[in-house]
């Protein structure tokens, strides 16, 4: 029994100083700015209304009728065929929806960190010191205060990370079934695991998306398709609702830079989108053979694929968790001695509070044109790619 709660008391430390910290610097009254964002559609698709949901006017008139003064009334940009998933966020009272949200935001934290000392085996100390660092993260302050899905979808890719250690592709696949809210994010993951040659993991990925559309279908037809092409044109026309140029990826960089060349910055970023996914596709063929492949999966695809996405928000940036942990403690990081990887790491304290709120509201949403944390991603992204396509795979 001792030893049993001696084992949990590290995650149970997490839980509280994630608690503690997030409440703290939470809004007044834990009014998460972006909850209406997937608070409405759900109850939209419970009414029956899933069809207007991309409907600016019609979601942004939902929002405010459901939430009181001192909310966002943001767009939803998640493709149709993931709206299903957000029924059950859509089936909580109103007067509790923000404080059951915010534990929710906060469980899922924990729990990717259960899980991701059980893949790696990660004893107590380690546990404590990355669950620490993840504390005072901004990229975690900025998804809770939000009320956005990426603490959901570090859950769903660390879950994913422990069923294809169990050799499980169906488990893993299923648990991937959150990310599909952010497609263009799981798409590098993706490529290196089709080169890689897991064609069950794949079939397994695409029968549930293909579940989730017919779920989409029988719930709201073509409508909601047509919705939601509309809307991605009318982003051109009203750019704030996306805001891209504050994005740490490619696109935002260069919106930053050439903030009226919006079209030749879109084909530039899906060149080097194509690139980069071109890149994973050769590691993973090249590390497809290792026992540990999906450690260099992650390891690889997810820097990459995050920088070079065409939309993806500093929050999201809590996805490289997994893959900065697999890189320093686990089999695909072991050829990297301890001096390189600090050296590789070190610049990331700008992701850490305050200096990440500092770079943030005090210089990128004041007109900054170079993004600190655009260029450390990238930087990062480019030395994992070329340091591991030089690296000769060992112990297969």
């Amino acid at each position: 029994m001792q030893n049993s709660l001696a084992r949990w008391l590290p995650y149970i430390f997490i839980l509280i100083l994630l608690s503690v910290v997030m409440f703290i610097l939470s809004p007044p009254e834990l009014k998460l700015k972006d909850l209406p964002e997937f608070y409405a559609p759900g109850r939209m698709l419970i009414m029956g209304k899933g069809s207007e949901i991309y409907d600016p006017s019609a979601l942004n008139a939902f929002e405010k009728a459901a939430f009181p003064d001192g909310y966002e009334t943001p767009q939803l940009y998640v493709p149709p065929f993931s709206l299903p998933l957000l029924i059950p966020i859509g089936l909580l009272p109103g007067d509790i929806v923000n404080k059951v949200w915010f534990a929710f935001l906060i469980l899922c934290t924990t729990a990717s960190f259960v899980l991701l000392a059980k893949t790696l085996d990660l004893s107590g100390p380690h546990v404590l010191r990355a669950g620490t660092i993840l504390v005072v993260s901004g990229p975690i302050w900025e998804a809770v205060r939000h009320g956005q899905l990426a603490p959901l979808a570090l859950l769903s890719l660390t879950a994913s990370l422990y069923f294809l250690k169990m050799e499980r592709p169906l488990s893993s696949a299923l648990s991937l079934a959150p990310m599909l809210t952010r497609p263009q994010e799981l798409l590098p993951l993706l490529v290196f695991c089709l080169a890689a040659g897991r064609w069950k993991l794949i079939a397994c990925v695409a029968a549930t998306t293909a579940i989730l559309y017919a779920v989409a279908c029988l719930l709201f037809g073509s409508a909601a398709w047509e919705g939601y092409f509309q809307l991605l044109t009318a982003v051109k026309q009203n750019k704030q609702w996306m805001a891209a140029e504050v994005s740490p990826t490619v696109r935002g960089q260069l919106l930053r830079i050439f903030p009226t060349a919006d079209n030749a910055v879109m084909i530039a970023a899906i060149i080097v989108m194509l690139s980069t996914l071109a890149c994973l596709f050769i590691l993973g063929r090249k590390y497809k053979d290792k026992q540990d492949w999906w450690q260099y999966g992650f390891v690889i695809s997810m820097p990459a694929g995050l920088g070079s996405a065409l939309h993806c928000h500093n929050y999201d940036l809590l996805l490289l968790a997994p893959a900065v942990i697999l890189f320093v403690l686990g089999e695909a990081g072991k050829a990297v001695s301890l001096r390189t990887k600090i050296l590789w790491l070190l610049p990331g304290i700008i992701y850490l509070m305050p200096i990440y709120a500092k770079i943030h509201y005090e210089y990128i949403l004041l007109g900054g044109v170079a993004n600190p944390f655009f260029i450390m991603l990238a930087i990062w992204s480019v030395a994992i790619l070329v340091f591991y396509a030089h690296q000769k795979p060992t112990g297969h």
